[in-house]
């Protein structure tokens, strides 16, 4: 499957503020549980395996970073074979690992993220998704109208991918 969604993610000091403003916007628990991403080497773009309490899914995905809504390009296979994650490890060598405690709650389109993420902490993300082709703008606006809703401060935004957060993490770590 092809889409495109406008996003943002951001550092969440008060995961239940998020969460009791998620529902009063609209948005409904579709699941929770926890998740691990497997971030694979790749010449462009990202590509992980994505496995846990919620399925299993390859997702690809292009994606500027940027500390604004910004637009990603993805490619995803729901419930790829289990061969697959061993294979990508050999063909391309893992980059890092990225354990997760996710609440996704829903409003149509949009979905909300409510991430605890080993290593990190607390993180709210929000995705408004479209067919590929669909026009980014009024997705974008949808997520910022969101970021609105959920009392997102601009300077809490995150810029960057959670894989990237741990590896500069661990870059800065001795030892």
């Amino acid at each position: 499957m092809r889409l495109v969604n406008a996003e943002w993610k951001a550092r969440c000091r008060h995961p239940e503020a998020a969460r009791r403003a998620a529902v009063a916007a609209g948005a409904r628990l579709a699941n929770a549980g926890r998740q691990v991403d497997t971030y694979y080497d790749v010449p462009r773009g990202r590509l992980k395996l994505r496995e846990g309490d919620l399925g299993r899914e390859i997702v690809f995905y292009e994606r500027a970073d940027g500390a604004r809504t910004r637009e990603s390009r993805v490619l995803l296979v729901h419930d790829p074979p289990a061969e697959l994650g061993p294979l990508l490890g050999a063909a391309c060598g893992v980059r890092v690992v990225v354990g997760k405690r996710r609440e996704l709650f829903r409003a149509g389109a949009v979905k909300v993220h409510v991430d605890e993420v080993e290593g990190l902490g607390s993180f709210v993300e929000v995705e408004v998704e479209g067919p590929e082709g669909a026009d980014l703008a009024p997705l974008a606006a949808e997520a910022e109208r969101w970021r609105g809703l959920l009392g997102v401060a601009e300077a809490d935004l995150v810029p960057v991918s959670y894989s990237d957060l741990l590896l500069a993490r661990s870059a800065t770590i001795p030892g």
